[in-house]
């Protein structure tokens, strides 16, 4: 896929992830390329020209070819009919899981943006799994 020759008008795929939560993509047409190549897809999300969603805040989607798009989706129907009975409670362990490590390490990026990185006695680490902990077990108690 090459960026660069995309024209107003043309079918692009947008991938957002292939992992422990299934798989997910779409096909949009690009429907604004501003001078700085900056493309802009009819849902109304932005790209940069190396194909990077513009400002975003947590996972963020990457535009591929048509052809890749079409794969992910075709894979992806084909693993719900294989399995039809989600496994909702690990869905929502490894989410909790996530959020918590995530939290983890904006907090530890924080303390070396401020000086604290200085680390010889593996107390930084010890600090992060126990925030890690902490925000689990809080979100464990919001979700009840």
């Amino acid at each position: 896929m090459q960026i660069q020759d995309l024209k107003v008008g043309d079918k692009i795929g947008v991938f957002f992830y292939d992992d422990w939560r299934g798989r997910k993509a779409t096909i949009e047409t690009v429907t604004h390329i501003s001078s700085t190549a900056t493309i802009t897809v009819s849902s109304g999300t932005r790209y940069t020209y190396q194909g990077r969603e513009v400002g975003a805040l947590g996972d963020a989607t990457y535009l591929c070819s048509v052809s890749k798009a079409e794969e992910i989706i075709a894979r992806d129907g084909i693993k719900h009919q294989e399995s039809p009975v989600v496994n909702e409670l690990g869905i929502r362990e490894n989410r909790l899981i996530k959020l918590s490590q995530l939290a983890a390490d904006n907090a530890i990026k924080i303390l070396h943006q401020h000086g604290y990185y200085n680390d010889k006695s593996g107390k930084l680490a010890e600090i992060e799994s126990k925030i890690a902990a902490i925000v689990q077990e809080y979100l464990e108690e919001m979700e009840k």
